[in-house]
């Protein structure tokens, strides 16, 4: 299946080819290539939710269907947003 990946920092996006049973930590190292964002970094967000999970979870267990959207940040992107949110 086909999903829209868009980077969180550049909002640049692409489009991936991912099997429904492929695994999130399998997931992670195919977007590493595609985004540049370093797998054990990555913070996965669909639907507005973070993906929490363990890495041998797959992506059908999501409820992740064709064409649509994952967000790919950067963990210490988000670690430094939210900080200055808390700060204000």
């Amino acid at each position: 299946m086909k999903v829209i990946v868009q980077i969180y920092s550049s909002g640049k996006e692409v489009e991936v080819e991912l099997s429904e049973t492929i695994t999130i930590d399998d997931v992670k190292g195919i977007l590493e290539v595609e985004t540049g964002v370093a797998s054990a970094s990555q913070l996965i967000i669909h639907n507005g939710r973070f993906i929490n999970y363990d890495g041998a979870m797959q992506m059908k267990q999501f409820g992740i269907k064709e064409h649509e959207k994952l967000i790919v940040a950067n963990k210490a992107e988000i670690e430094h947003k939210t900080a200055s949110w808390q700060m204000r």
